[in-house]
């Protein structure tokens, strides 16, 4: 072999490592997005559940005051019956 094929093959190997090191990097910021997209979304997700549970709850008390009413208003309506 003819020694500037050896030196060709040397850079060629250098410029191939190069790519690969740079396609490496890429691959780890591609990761590191990833990986921040899939935490931002579960803090995300958790908030809502939080919201969706507290409103759930100021609902069901809503609910229970509601029941509460009609109870008292069956009692009325049964009282002034029961009194006519």
């Amino acid at each position: 072999m003819e020694p500037w094929v050896h030196g060709e093959l040397a850079v060629l190997t250098l410029v191939f490592q190069g790519l690969i090191f740079l396609v490496m990097q890429q691959k780890n910021l591609v990761i590191q997005k990833l990986l921040r997209g899939q935490a931002h979304i579960s803090e995300l997700r958790r908030r809502t559940i939080i919201g969706l549970e507290h409103e759930n709850a100021e609902l069901k008390a809503m609910l229970r005051a509601h029941e509460a009413q009609l109870i008292q208003l069956s009692r009325r309506i049964d009282v002034s019956e029961s009194s006519s």
